[in-house]
């Protein structure tokens, strides 16, 4: 017999507006995860082995140790839903992670890739007049599941999101 189970969650959501322009932050975003353009994405660690798993993430990580794992424009499909006078914004959605760091937390718990790699958004503000840059802190989210993986969360990713974005604004 099938089990269903409810669980309700208290996220803590960052939200940080800088006067920069789109362009200017997300060129910062590209290389504060050490993201080179033509690069694919989404992008994923090559190997057979944990070693070979290892080394080829850690060839991407950027100077905060996190890396840009998927970018999805979603303005590009959702602006055309928009009434034609309205403001068009950018908004793009990055998927910035440590393949390192969700190892260590996938072994607390097999539900991490719900939660893993945490996303952040940038949302272009109204007339270009700077952005907002948006996520949601991975402890808050990925360490619902278990203890062990909210102190792994909170020690290791969430200041190093948290420097990142600091970076960036």
């Amino acid at each position: 017999m099938s089990k269903v189970t409810s669980s309700l969650l208290t996220v803590r959501r960052m939200a940080f507006t800088s006067p920069r322009s789109w362009e200017e932050v997300i060129e910062s975003l590209y290389k504060a995860t050490g993201y080179k353009i033509n690069d694919p994405l989404p992008w994923m660690p090559q190997g057979e082995t944990r070693e070979a798993l290892e080394k080829s993430s850690m060839t991407r990580d950027g100077p905060f140790g996190l890396m840009l794992l998927g970018e999805l424009r979603s303005s590009n499909i959702f602006n055309h839903f928009l009434p034609e006078n309205q403001f068009q914004s950018r908004v793009s959605q990055f998927r910035i992670g440590n393949i390192n760091l969700g190892a260590k937390l996938y072994a607390h718990t097999r539900r991490t890739p719900l939660m893993a790699p945490p996303v952040v958004i940038v949302i272009e503000l109204q007339d270009k007049k700077g952005v907002e840059i948006v996520y949601d802190v991975p402890s808050t989210t990925i360490g619902c599941e278990s203890e062990e993986a909210r102190k792994v969360a909170e020690e290791e990713i969430d200041p190093k999101f948290e420097a990142l974005v600091l970076s960036i604004l």
